[in-house]
């Protein structure tokens, strides 16, 4: 006879538990956005979440220019340029929901972002260049995600940036008298992102 009342306790005990075995499997969210960032979300609580990021964006160019001054054999040089940005932060995000299937997040992003740039000059002369600065930047950031499915959201992101420049180094060699300068992006700014976060 007391059985049936000790199992409904039990039911009511394990009803809280459960759910908050499904809440722990949220706590880790990947998310990649259109502009080659990589996002790692830990859920610090139901309202509020803290976003590391990390982005790599690489570009290479090569060109081959031919001169002929019309004395002697036509020269030929090679130019070849890379420019790299490599961007770490983290987002303080304050996350809340008021209609079904859509979140609305805000707060701020804060970084740094390294900026690279090499090229290299080979043929009848010859010579190198590089440059290097690491520069701060810090944004206001404005979300939303909608779950088509209960584990999976697609959103866009806006932000408004500002970028504190740091002070580049320059080397160069050879005797053609290359000079490169690392890529900078607007002290003031907005951004806007398409991001995709899977929850775990």
């Amino acid at each position: 006879m007391n059985s049936q009342p000790s199992l409904i306790v039990g039911l009511a005990l394990l009803v809280p538990m459960a759910a908050s075995a499904q809440d722990s499997t949220r706590t880790w969210m990947l998310g990649v956005d259109n502009q080659s960032g990589v996002y790692v979300g830990l859920a610090v609580s139901h309202g509020f979440r803290l976003e590391p990021e990390l982005s790599i964006i690489r570009q290479h160019d090569k060109a081959t220019f031919t001169i002929d001054n019309g004395f002697g054999t036509p020269t030929t040089l090679t130019d070849e340029a890379t420019t790299q940005f490599y961007r770490v932060g983290v987002g303080l995000l304050w996350q809340w929901q008021r209609i079904a299937h859509v979140r609305l997040y805000g707060g701020p992003r804060l970084g740094i972002v390294i900026a690279r740039a090499d090229e290299e000059l080979s043929g009848s002369q010859s010579g190198s260049a590089s440059s290097r600065r690491t520069d701060w930047f810090l944004a206001g950031s404005l979300g939303a995600e909608y779950f088509p499915v209960e584990r999976l959201s697609a959103g866009a992101d806006v932000q408004l940036r500002g970028v504190a420049q740091g002070t580049s180094t320059q080397n160069s060699s050879g005797s053609a008298g290359v000079a490169v300068f690392a890529p900078s992006e607007p002290q003031l700014s907005t951004r806007g992102l398409l991001m995709v976060r899977f929850y775990m």
